[in-house]
């Protein structure tokens, strides 16, 4: 009854405003709507997802400073029932890497921004129906259009079998057409061209996180050497893993803790010799430890004895001290906003 309900909203209050047609897309949806609009600012919201009341009040303030502003969000079932209190975007920066990175998390649901940066980045590509939000973003990082994130949970991303983003693999075929596209063009700085093995890695680590936990272990397997033929020095680093079990954690119904073992040893088995498989099981174990510093310490000083027991030396692989510190400063951001939220929010 949207219709109906919205009509009789509408009567109310005159600045509303009902746009019908026929079913062409949420990209079609989303660029009709944004064309009717009038306002300084644009925010978006899907028709299964929500914004807490206080939404718009903390995000709109950034747009003072920022063209682009984002929240964390709350999972919610289909009966509005909370899966995951605080569920972390952690895009801090739009580029390239990190818009993949995020690709089926940053929900259009998730955008506020400035009438202007639209207007500048172009409308969202109608050829892309589950990733079309992450090729306008991946336009904006183009831009250097840095966004604000507030690391509190001020929306909720509702999950149900007919969300299209479930669909896993028009997901991975949107997300290689919307990079191919970005990479064929030949305006390109250097700054960004310099990502490019690194943004392939992480779509095709991701993408092989999905075959797997969908149990297509040739795609999966397939994917992580589409990997490795991208960037052998970048296949051995904990960014390989990062995403690999990141992506895996949010799309799986089994838990990291219950079969990282057999994650690990997957990814390992890629490589026929003894000592790269045991650099990357290093590297693995590592990246758990990582992720569980917040969540579970005993865990993570549990993978990271299992990680120095494997290769001693697993702590002089190129840029592990620089992902550390990258993790510190997220880390120490969601300390200093709990801090805050617990007296102020």
């Amino acid at each position: 009854a949207t219709v109906e309900i919205v009509t009789a909203m509408a009567q109310k209050h005159p600045r509303i405003k009902l746009i019908e047609q026929a079913n062409a897309g949420a990209q079609v949806a989303r660029n009709r709507g944004i064309a009717a609009s009038t306002g300084d600012y644009i925010a978006l919201l899907d028709q299964d997802d929500r914004w807490l009341p206080i939404f718009l009040r903390r995000l709109i303030p950034l747009l003072k400073h920022y063209p682009i502003a984002f929240a964390d969000l709350q999972l919610i079932n289909s009966d509005g029932e909370i899966l995951n209190k605080w569920k972390k975007v952690r895009l801090t920066s739009l580029k390239l890497p990190d818009v993949i990175a995020v690709t089926g998390i940053v929900s259009p649901s998730a955008l506020v921004f400035r009438r202007e940066i639209w207007e500048e980045i172009g409308p969202f590509d109608q050829a892309l129906p589950t990733t079309g939000d992450a090729d306008w973003l991946m336009r904006a990082a183009l831009l250097g259009a840095n966004p604000g994130l507030v690391a509190a949970p001020l929306w909720q991303y509702r999950l149900h079998p007919a969300n299209t983003s479930r669909n896993f693999e028009l997901v991975i075929q949107n997300t290689q057409t919307g990079l191919d596209k970005i990479y064929r063009r030949l305006d390109l700085p250097a700054k960004v061209l310099k990502y490019r093995p690194y943004a392939y890695l992480i779509h095709h680590t991701s993408a092989a996180a999905r075959y797997f936990a969908n149990d297509d272990l040739i795609q999966a397997a397939q994917h992580l050497q589409a990997a490795r033929d991208t960037s052998a020095r970048l296949f051995f680093s904990l960014q390989t893993f990062i995403s690999f079990l990141k992506i895996y954690e949010q799309v799986s119904a089994r838990s990291l803790n219950e079969n990282g073992a057999e994650l690990l040893n997957f990814v390992s088995q890629t490589r026929s010799n003894r000592r790269e498989q045991a650099r990357l099981l290093a590297l693995g174990n590592l990246t758990l430890a990582l992720l569980y510093v917040p969540r579970h310490p005993r865990l993570a000083l549990k993978y990271l004895v299992k990680s120095l027991s494997v290769r001693p030396l697993v702590v002089t692989e190129p840029g592990i001290y620089l992902t550390f510190l990258n993790y510190s400063r997220i880390y120490l951001t969601e300390i200093y906003f709990r801090l805050r939220l617990r007296f102020r929010f």
